[in-house]
This record gives C-alpha cells, sequence and structure tokens, in this order.
C-alpha cells in the first residue's frame, strides 16, 4: 500500500505527531476541513487500534486542537475509501461512474433508515465526503441514494 502523494505543511507534520503520540496509531495524513475539523487517516490495519477506545484519543485530541477530529481508514481503491468515509451506517454498496460532461460521480448506497445519518446534519457528511473524494481521486460528488 502506498501513501497518498500530499505535501504536507508544518502544522500538519505537528499534528500527525501529535496523533501517533496520543491515539497510537500512525497516521498516513491530515486534511484540514472547513477550518473547525481535521481528518486523520491511518492504514485500516490500525484503526483497530483505535477502535478499542474510540472516544478518549478523539476528545483528547479534540481538546488539545481546539477542533473537530475525525478518524478515517485509508484504502487505494475509491469505492472502499469512500465507503470508510461512512463508518456510521452500513454502507451496501459504492459506484463511480463518469457522467457525460466527463465528471466522476460516487453513488453510495445505504438502508433507508440510515439515509439521514449518512448525509449529516446541513449535508455535513456528504459534503465531506465529496471533499476527500476529490481530494484523492478526482471524484467531483458523492451522492447518498
Amino acid at each position: 500500500m502506498t501513501s497518498p502523494k500530499v505535501k504536507l505543511s508544518t502544522d500538519s507534520l505537528q499534528y500527525l505527531a501529535l496523533f501517533e503520540n496520543v491515539a497510537r496509531a500512525r497516521p498516513i495524513d491530515i486534511v484540514e476541513f472547513m477550518d473547525s475539523e481535521l481528518i486523520f487517516f491511518v492504514k485500516k490495519e490500525e484503526m483497530f487500534m483505535i477502535d478499542l477506545n474510540p472516544s478518549k484519543p478523539l476528545n483528547r485530541l479534540s481538546r488539545m486542537l481546539n477542533k473537530r477530529v475525525k478518524i478515517f481508514a485509508y484504502s487505494e481503491s475509491p469505492e472502499e475509501f469512500i465507503s470508510c468515509l461512512f463508518r456510521q451506517v452500513k454502507v451496501e454498496s459504492v459506484d463511480v461512474s463518469s457522467v457525460k460532461d466527463g465528471r466522476k460521480i460516487a453513488y453510495v448506497k445505504v438502508s433507508e433508515k440510515d439515509k439521514g445519518k449518512a448525509i449529516g446534519m446541513g449535508g455535513a457528511n456528504a459534503k465531506r465526503a465529496s471533499f476527500l473524494a476529490k481530494r484523492y481521486f478526482d471524484i467531483d460528488l458523492v451522492k447518498i441514494m
């Protein structure tokens, strides 16, 4: 597995070192989303270390950095990557398609009862997923079905 090719700022490198110290997992990347949220990516194999007690490192990092903190598993497959962004719901399928105008759209199928949770308040989860899919895989939009 190769890491995403992203240039990191000095602040980002400090955040990564702090994350590793607090969460006891080695992060692959960090992304700042909407100035109020830090998103860390770790290898899928290392998610179990965080999942053993997910709120403790998240809450501690959040207090230390005065920002919301999210942690997701990184995958080189766009479908698996997008599926990992919706950990809070059961994703039935992810389909990435090209449309006539050349854009790529990822269609995420979730159960009807989980649709609101997948979209998030004010569309926050869908917006975050679209932002991250664009950054890593040049997918223009993530739609929840």
